[in-house]
């Protein structure tokens, strides 16, 4: 088994994703794979932001946490059909 394991910059836009798509696909032709991704570009400094802004009895955590859903919904807005997106947001 390979394991391959991209880094924030390697998933950082949806470009990026797809190419991180097409990296363990052509993987997976080869045998079996195992698949660690780190947090997008950005994300884990906005959770710590978010942390602090909690832990100090601030309301600015959830901004944070709101520009890191934001930015994940975009990214599957331009990744996905919207037909699978509408089921991911019914549950």
């Amino acid at each position: 088994m390979r394991v391959l394991k991209f880094g924030g910059s390697s998933v950082a836009e949806p470009s990026r994703i797809q190419a991180v798509a097409a990296i363990v696909a052509a993987a997976r032709r080869r045998g079996p794979v195992a698949v660690v991704v780190s947090a997008f570009g950005g994300v884990t400094d906005t959770l710590l932001e978010a942390a602090r802004a909690a832990a100090a009895g601030r309301d600015d955590w959830r901004q944070a946490l709101g520009r890191i859903a934001d930015r994940h919904h975009g990214a599957l807005s331009e990744l996905a059909p919207a037909t699978e997106l509408d089921a991911l947001e019914a549950r």
